[in-house]
């Protein structure tokens, strides 16, 4: 079947047709494109023609009086089908009554065009009545199909008087075709007209029906112009009955929708009591004659990629409807009545599609131009979330700047914070409104209360870390001045005094997606952070594990012109200078202090005497002599000594005195002080066999004798006498 040719199919009691050769009820002509399959499936079970009762009782043969039966349906297939089917009073053998029935099988392509005119489908006056099938079972495809074009709404009054239909009963007529059309429910219509023009006002009826009927209830719509007494049929959903054939006894009818014009008895869901603006817009304009095409056009436009079930949903119109009056009246009183209500419903027809749907969004946009900001209080937050879910779709400025002037006016308040979170919840309108920002400079303040709040949230570095890096799932803020003026503050005031955990922690802070900004605003955190801990240590509480961990934080390319608080580059040169002294002890006799002040000097010396006191390890002998320079650009060997002595252990010392036995002659109070030690001192090496041994047996001529003059000084009184006059014991 051609998609844009119209198939045709006839079907009647004959002689043997196209799938059988016995004598019955067939299909005795087809068109050569239609699938034989979709005959069998759906043509057939609707060749059907039930004469009324009140004639076939009679036993009434003029064909004249029986009314014709047109069919309409739309399988899931996606064609229209249109049939009629016509009483014969005689089959082939002139001893049967039979029925003959035409259908024109409408392509999906082309079954737009003529729902969208429904004059197309219901004043057609090409149906045959009778088909010579000598002539062959073959049926031209063809492009068009004759129709009147008579204006249905010129004869809408008369037509309604002729029926006894109201404007309330056409509209909940009207009401529950689209019900039916939604769901289960099935419309039965009975009429007060003579038997043989019952099809003609049937067809009037409906036609009258679909102008006001959406398209996409259009596209589904299924209806029999006449059976003798209602019955449910798939895909259809509208039924024309013969008067008098209701089975009230019936439940399963009973549940329906009945419209018994002809007893005047009408039942099923109601309306009564009930605003549904669809239906009154219908009405408004029905009760002038005038068509609402523009609205239809406007509502199938707006629906375009929603569920079927929306598209067929009643709510659905009845917020079109309001939407449509604002958009094309630019008549405020409806959204004014209910905002909210208005914004959810251009938020469901904008959720997909929304490229295309131009007038919708330039809706939205006018209703934020209008309204500038969210200012009251009842409905603040709702209208605020609605904008927030609308933007997610459309990215407007306008929207940002509805939001960033919503969250202005309500700064001060406990519904600043909640418009915050409301904005999180759309990652990319969270973006979009930071980036606005960075634009829009006067709203930074905005920003900066958000981030303070946020930020107080955590007291420790690492959870400051830790919420840092979940904002910076927005990488947008490393853009923004603000972002890292509030994040350093912060950082700052948490980092605990001395703590070089938090410093390390600062350090090794990362994200998913690192890029330069984001290095350069770690390294401002850091240096921020070490300004702090400078700030704030106290050099003779270090100890050796602390500086070496101090030396490794140091960000690399600080520079000394950047700091500006005294205390803080003092201590920057002064634990540097110690980084480098403990990580090389070895270089210390080279080592140059000249970029300290003579005062930094000492806080440098009485540091390095106070981390160097439990140390026993000669490799920080040299240290020593740095801690005990005097501003002469000498050495206090004397008190040098005396701070080993007292600080060390036996080894420590007896290494201390192997590795500068030169001293003992270049320096008497070096010397004094060693003898005094080995002389006096109650818990001297000396005491210590393995110990003296030791120093015994270092090579060193000094050393020799000074430890001669030891032993002559500790000796008894006798060995000193002896020794006097060379005399031996």
């Amino acid at each position: 079947m051609s998609g844009k040719l119209i198939a045709q199919q006839m079907y009647t009691r004959e002689r043997g047709g196209i799938f059988h050769a016995t004598d019955g009820y067939d299909t005795i002509a087809i068109s050569e494109g239609l699938d034989k399959a979709f005959v069998k499936k759906y043509l057939h079970p609707f060749c059907i023609y039930h004469a009324p009762k009140t004639l076939m009782e009679r036993g009434e043969k003029n064909p004249s009086f029986y009314p014709e039966a047109l069919t309409i349906f739309q399988p899931e297939t996606g064609e229209l089908v249109i049939g009629q089917a016509v009483f014969v009073p005689a089959d082939f053998t002139g001893s049967r009554r039979t029925y003959f029935m035409h259908n024109y099988i409408i392509p999906p392509a082309l079954k737009d065009e003529w729902l969208k005119q429904p004059e197309r489908i219901f004043q057609w006056n090409e149906f045959q009545t009778s088909y010579n099938i000598e002539t062959g079972m073959l049926l031209p495809e063809v492009e068009t199909v004759e129709y009147s074009s008579a204006d249905i709404l010129a004869v809408k009054d008369d037509l309604l008087v002729r029926l006894a239909i109201s404007e309330d009963q056409f509209k909940q007529l009207l009401f529950a075709v689209m019900t039916s059309i939604a769901g289960k429910k099935k419309v039965f219509i009975s009429l007060d007209v003579p038997l043989e023009d019952y099809s003609k006002y049937a067809l009037l009826l409906l036609e009258l029906l679909t102008v006001y009927l959406p398209y996409a209830h259009r596209r589904k719509l299924g209806a029999i112009t006449f059976t003798s007494a209602p019955e449910s049929r798939n895909y259809i959903h509208v039924t024309f009955f013969e008067p008098g054939t209701l089975n009230t006894a019936d439940r399963s009818i009973e549940k329906q929708f009945i419209f018994d014009f002809a007893n005047e008895r009408i039942s099923g869901d109601t309306i009564d009591g009930q605003k549904h603006e669809y239906l009154e817009y219908m009405l408004n304009h029905f009760s002038k004659s005038e068509r609402i095409d523009p609205f239809l056009e406007f509502a199938d436009h707006a629906l375009l990629g929603l569920p079927e079930e929306q598209k067929l949903e009643l709510s659905s119109y009845y917020q079109l409807s309001d939407l449509f009056l604002t958009l094309s009246d630019k008549d405020m009183t409806l959204y004014e009545r209910n905002k909210i209500s208005l914004l959810h419903s251009l938020l469901k027809f904008l959720q997909v599609n929304s490229k295309e749907k131009a007038d919708l969004v330039d809706l939205f946009v006018m209703l934020l131009q209008q309204e500038h900001r969210a200012d009251e209080p009842d409905i603040a937050q709702d209208y605020f979330q609605a904008v927030v879910s609308i933007n997610s779709i459309l990215r407007k400025d306008e929207a940002l700047a509805f939001l960033l002037e919503t969250m202005k006016y309500y700064q001060h308040e406990p519904l600043f914070q909640q418009f915050w979170r409301d904005i999180e919840q759309d990652k990319e309108t969270y973006q979009s409104t930071v980036l606005f920002i960075n634009d829009h400079p006067d709203y930074n303040g905005l920003l900066e209360s958000y981030l303070q709040d946020r930020l107080n949230r955590a007291a420790q570095v690492d959870e400051v870390l830790s919420e840092l890096k979940q904002m910076l799932e927005s990488p947008c803020l490393l853009a923004n001045d603000t972002f890292e003026a509030v994040s350093i503050k912060k950082l700052s005031s948490a980092i605990t005094i001395t703590s070089f955990k938090d410093i390390l922690a600062i350090k090794e802070f990362s994200i998913d997606q690192e890029s330069t900004e984001f290095s350069c605003f770690k390294m401002n955190l850091l240096v921020h952070g070490m300004m702090v801990l400078l700030g704030s240590i106290r050099l003779e509480e270090l100890t050796i594990k602390e500086i070496i961990t101090f030396g490794h934080l140091f960000p690399k390319g600080l520079k000394v012109s950047d700091l500006k608080e005294a205390k803080v580059k003092e201590n920057y040169l002064i634990t540097n200078i110690l980084y480098d002294l403990v990580s090389t002890p070895n270089h210390a006799k080279t080592y140059h202090l000249g970029a300290l002040t003579g005062t930094s000097r000492g806080k440098l010396r009485n540091t390095l005497k106070q981390i160097l006191r439990s140390e026993s390890n000669p490799e920080y002998f040299p240290l020593l002599f740095m801690a005990f320079e005097t501003e002469e650009n000498g050495v206090d060997y004397q008190a040098l000594l005396e701070y080993v002595i007292k600080h060390s252990d036996d080894k420590t010392i007896l290494s201390f005195i192997r590795e500068n036995t030169r001293l003992i002659d270049l320096y008497p109070l070096f010397r004094a002080a060693l003898k005094k030690y080995l002389v006096s001192h109650p818990d001297s090496i000396l005491v210590n066999k393995s110990l003296r041994k030791e120093l015994r047996l270092i090579k060193n001529n000094s050393l020799k004798k000074l430890l001669k003059e030891v032993e002559l000084a500790t000796a008894t009184p006798l060995v000193k006498f002896l020794k006097q006059y060379g005399l031996k014991l």
